[in-house]
């Protein structure tokens, strides 16, 4: 097994630990960094509803969504 590394923005790697965090409390376990991407990425395993965004949260994500067509737009 080989060992990699992955660059982040400090803010990525905040909300991964964030999440990391809410997942290994609703498991009522910890998980090595393996095991949290793993679980994400097995559909079948993942509850992913604990995952989901706020409503505020949304509200952002969508915002951001609409000024990044609007900005798109303007070269297409």
């Amino acid at each position: 097994m080989s060992i990699t590394s992955i660059s982040l923005k400090k803010e990525t790697e905040e909300k991964l630990n964030l999440l990391r965090k809410i997942y290994e409390a609703k498991l009522g376990r910890s998980l090595s960094w393996d095991e949290f991407f793993e679980k994400l990425l097995e559909k079948e395993e993942v509850d992913f509803k604990i995952l989901k965004l706020s409503d505020k949260g949304a509200e952002i994500m969508l915002d951001l969504l609409k000024k990044g067509r609007e900005s798109w737009r303007r070269y297409a």
